[in-house]
């Protein structure tokens, strides 16, 4: 998942992405009911307490990959190496 992921998010940078990539470091995806739990853990480690943005944007990416290529619903978390949750959303 990692890989696939990774390569997806390459072919889609923008100006949003510029200082922060590569920041995946890790994909895992599980079924749960009727959806799919991910969660992206990423290399950067912003303060707690600070904007959100640079997870927001993996979490975005994550979510259009997501329903691009295997047209599913589920919930994911971009989470530090540390498992600090940063943010999570819907897809």
């Amino acid at each position: 998942m990692t890989r696939d992921f990774t390569d997806y998010y390459a072919h889609h940078l923008t100006k949003a992405d510029d200082g922060m990539w590569p920041s995946v470091v890790a994909v895992r995806v599980r079924k749960h009911r009727e959806a799919e739990e991910a969660v992206v853990t990423v290399a950067f480690d912003p303060p707690p307490g600070t904007s959100d943005w640079e997870g927001r944007r993996v979490a975005e990416v994550f979510a259009d990959w997501r329903r691009e290529v295997y047209d599913d619903r589920g919930r994911v978390r971009v989470e530090t190496r540390g498992a600090r949750l940063i943010t999570a959303s819907s897809w």
